[in-house]
């Protein structure tokens, strides 16, 4: 349970996942950007507990590894595994106060690295058993246990489990989102047509994961 009168601090990131919580809610949780990953997550997650925060809550984006999830649907998971199998299970109350109307389910699985295919999709449901998978979660839960204060979850799914990304688009990508223009460019230039229907799609399933977030944030208390 958090602490009477401790704000929440809410973990994201990227600068957009960011920009879905409206002023009111940053004015009453502490929000700290971290950059992908799960190193940077748990540096930020450490951040926010030396600043005495009564609960940590991983705001953001997910893959989908289930078909039954589609682009812009809430993940708001049961339990969380890392990559060695141990899990962590969100607190109840805090889950309960962040998303009133969701019932947890599932299993969100941490990934080392982005999946980008149907292939690295499907091997990771089959180690893992997860539904939904991001990079970060984990070690916020981790954080969180370690220095024994609840940790909630919301993720939206923005890839479904047939979306595909291409490889250079990942090295075209700042840790916190932001394009780097010259590789971007350079792996327009060089890759085959069909790759630049990729990043437009790419593009739409953000606005609309982005859009659920938005909603989201816009009803925390």
């Amino acid at each position: 349970m958090s602490g009477p009168g401790r704000r929440i601090g809410i973990i994201v990131a990227l600068a957009v996942e960011a920009e879905t919580l409206p002023a009111p809610v940053t004015e009453r949780y502490v929000v700290v950007k971290t950059g992908m990953g799960a190193e940077r997550a748990y540096r930020g997650a450490r951040e926010l507990i030396r600043a005495r925060v009564g609960g940590l809550v991983s705001w953001g984006t997910a893959v989908a590894l289930s078909p039954a999830l589609n682009t812009g649907d809430l993940v708001v998971p049961e339990a969380v595994c890392d990559q060695e199998g141990r899990r962590y299970e969100p607190d109840t109350e805090l889950q309960a106060r962040i998303t009133p109307q969701i019932r947890p389910s599932g299993l969100l699985g941490e990934a080392s690295t982005p999946l980008c295919t149907l292939e690295q999709k499907l091997r990771f449901t089959k180690l893992h058993g997860a539904v939904a998978a991001d990079m970060e979660t984990a070690a916020i839960a981790k954080a969180a246990r370690a220095a024994g204060i609840p940790f909630a979850v919301v993720r939206v799914v923005v890839d479904d489990l047939s979306s595909e990304i291409p490889p250079w688009v990942l090295r075209a990508i700042h840790p916190d989102g932001r394009a780097r223009v010259p590789a971007l460019t350079r792996g327009l230039l060089l890759s085959p047509p069909g790759d630049l229907a990729h990043l437009w799609r790419l593009g739409r399933r953000l606005r609309t994961a982005l859009e659920t977030l938005r909603r989201q944030g816009a009803e925390l208390q």
